[in-house]
């Protein structure tokens, strides 16, 4: 159980970090993941959206792991 709140609470923390700084720069409050990836592409920042999705891609992929045993 504690595995599975450390990983939801990283999934949180991710999207609000992301999610305020394309607010702060575009003054949009993307909603899904897509949006998120869409948003740091137009904005040019393909590097933060390739590290955001390896990270989310990880942390679901721990969380799934986890779930199954």
């Amino acid at each position: 159980m504690f595995y599975r709140d450390a990983v939801d609470k990283a999934f949180l923390s991710m999207m609000l970090v992301v999610n305020s700084y394309i607010h702060r720069k575009l003054n949009v409050t993307p909603r899904p993941y897509s949006e998120r990836r869409k948003l740091l592409r137009k904005m040019g920042r393909k590097d933060l959206r390739v590290i955001y999705s390896d990270i989310m891609k990880t942390l679901y992929y721990k969380l799934k792991e986890y779930i199954i045993r």
